[in-house]
């Protein structure tokens, strides 16, 4: 006589269907993990995608700051119009606040090509390095 399992003793061998209760837990199981699997898939998409925005966020930043130093002898000591920028990765708008002892506060505004839209206050020099 060949030796019975644990799982399946004589006490629960019915035979209306024995295994519908563990078939039934396994599905549950398998189905939880599938459901926690495509929420966490769900969560690292959108961080990627928000650390991405924010890479070409900082991209047109440092671009827009690079062009208007080297732009800067087209304009004088009064705050000009808004320079706009257009780059592959979006636009960047500089609009001068106001610019004392040769130091220029401006608000960028950064555009990206998805809709992300930033508003940022910058001071800097535009002679230095």
């Amino acid at each position: 006589m060949k030796k019975s399992s644990l799982i399946l003793k004589k006490e629960k061998l019915n035979p209306n269907g024995f295994i519908f209760p563990y078939v039934a837990f396994a599905s549950v199981v398998i189905i939880m993990a599938l459901i926690s699997a495509v929420a966490l898939l769900h969560n690292q998409q959108m961080a990627t995608y928000k650390y991405e925005e924010q890479l070409k966020l900082d991209t047109l930043l440092q671009m827009g700051k690079e062009q208007l130093k080297s732009e800067q002898h087209n304009w004088d000591m009064s705050c000009p119009a808004p320079w706009k920028y257009t780059y592959p990765s979006g636009t960047t708008v500089i609009r001068c606040e106001k610019i004392e002892d040769g130091v220029l506060k401006a608000t960028f505004t950064m555009e990206t090509t998805n809709g992300t839209t930033v508003n940022k206050l910058v001071v800097f020099q535009p002679g230095s390095p």
